[in-house]
C-alpha cells in the first residue's frame, strides 16, 4: 500500500483476516501494517514485521537461507534496503 519506503510500515498481508473484516478496520490499526526486513542472524531469511508500539512483532516469510532459533529482532539491512531503494525509483 503506497510507495515503497524504509520509513513506513505499508505492507498489508490480507490473508491474515477473514472476509468479513473490512479494509477500513484493517487500516485503522497500525499493528496490521508490516514491512519487509532481514533476519539479523540468519543470512537469506526474510520477515514481515509490524510496529505494535510496544515492540516489534512479525513472522518469517521465507528465503533460501535456514532460519535458526534466536532472539534477535529482524531489521532493514543490505538486500532489503537495496530493494526498497530500487522500488522507490520506479514510476508506478
Amino acid at each position: 500500500m503506497g510507495p515503497p519506503s524504509v520509513d513506513q510500515f505499508n505492507v498489508l498481508p490480507l490473508n491474515r483476516w477473514s472476509a468479513d473484516v473490512t479494509i477500513e478496520e484493517i487500516l485503522g490499526r497500525s499493528e496490521n501494517r508490516f514491512q519487509f526486513q532481514e533476519d539479523r542472524r540468519d543470512e537469506d531469511v526474510f520477515w514481515l514485521s509490524s510496529d505494535e508500539g510496544s515492540g516489534m512483532s512479525g513472522f518469517v516469510i521465507g528465503g533460501p537461507g535456514e532460519p535458526t532459533p534466536h532472539f534477535r529482532e529482524p531489521l532493514i539491512h543490505r538486500r532489503v534496503e537495496a530493494a526498497y531503494k530500487a522500488a522507490a525509483q520506479e514510476k508506478f
